[in-house]
């Protein structure tokens, strides 16, 4: 988070900074496109609040420009006075599974919501994806009926958000111009970003081996049934959606059978949880043994923690490389 002495603070923003303080707008979610300053604005917001003598929470619940915590997630954390946003320590975090709200609406709201509630402190500053129109557009609708904000802040440069705000013109919303220091960047800048971020989080991992028949999959149809011997394969289970078959190569799906090919969980990046269903940390698999069932995988959160795997759509090296990336739901 920046001092206000070393950004180029526009009027508007001091006068919105004053008016959500003195008023007390409790919830105040942060809307805009790609590269108008959020996390700035956020970051200044948060520093104002502080300097009242009041506590913040910050939620950010953009998945692939994090502020805080690792990419694939939406995270809660509290500012500290004049600190950056980037030194804060998640409280809390809930898993999405991918660096994109595309395909992936559900979670990026339920896991906003299970945010703003954890909190409980005077004020939340709610950050978001600069994802506006079309699916960005529903998204934002959707967080706006469900989080309830008491005020939203819309940085827009011409009126890009006009439709989101005409749609929820019935809330109390404050429009603002971005700073004049906000700088675009590219895909692969967003990418390397994205990278130096999961590397930084899987910096102190180790690897763990933990049994499958010990451990809640969810989010995946794999591991929900009863495992089978006949038929062939490396491994098969029946689920109430039919067979699930572990093969050597691709094979041709029909009659309620799913065919995965050996290797498919290599690289995958999973949410790691505990008995309460709280997500406590990121791992990414390095092998299944279905043979022996039992699952490898690096991640720096102890095993011993570990109840609960949510596979996501994202595969990655601990180097925080991103090598690919399945379809939502296809596990």
């Amino acid at each position: 988070m920046m001092v206000k002495s070393s950004i180029d603070v526009p009027v508007l923003w001091e006068k919105a900074a004053s008016r959500i303080v003195s008023n007390r707008y409790r919830k105040i979610l942060v809307l805009g496109g790609t590269d108008r300053g959020k996390s700035t604005f956020c970051g200044y917001l948060s520093n104002m609040i502080l300097e009242s003598g009041r506590e913040v929470a910050y939620v950010d619940a953009d998945v692939g420009q994090k502020d805080i915590g690792p990419p694939a997630t939406i995270t809660l954390g509290y500012p500290g006075l004049l600190s950056g946003l980037d030194e804060i320590s998640p409280f809390a975090l809930y898993f999405v599974g991918s660096v994109s709200p595309e395909g992936h609406l559900l979670p990026m709201v339920v896991g906003t919501k299970r945010m703003v509630d954890a909190s409980r402190v005077p004020f939340i500053v709610i950050n978001t994806t600069g994802l506006i129109h079309q699916t960005g557009r529903v998204l934002k609708g959707y967080k706006i009926e469900l989080i309830r904000p008491d005020v939203i802040v819309a940085i827009e440069r011409s009126n890009e958000l006009k439709s989101i705000i005409r749609q929820y013109r019935n809330h109390r919303i404050i429009r603002i111009e971005p700073s004049a220091r906000a700088a675009p960047k590219d895909i692969d800048d967003r990418r390397k970003r994205r990278e130096k971020a999961f590397a930084r989080y899987f910096e102190k991992a180790a690897e763990v081996v933990l049994e499958t028949d010990r451990l809640i999959f969810q989010r995946s149809l794999l591991f929900s049934g009863k495992r089978i011997d006949e038929g062939g394969g490396i491994y098969r289970e029946i689920t109430s959606e039919g067979v699930i078959t572990v093969c050597e190569k691709s094979l041709m799906e029909h009659d309620h059978r799913r065919n995965l090919v050996a290797g498919f969980e290599k690289n995958l990046l999973c949410g790691l949880g505990n008995w309460k269903n709280y997500c406590i940390g990121l791992g990414i698999i390095i092998k299944i043994e279905f043979d022996s069932g039992r699952i490898r995988m690096i991640t720096p959160v102890e095993k011993e923690k570990i109840k609960i795997i949510q596979p996501g759509d994202l595969y990655i090296e601990p180097s925080g490389k991103e090598i690919g990336r399945k379809s939502p739901g296809n596990l």
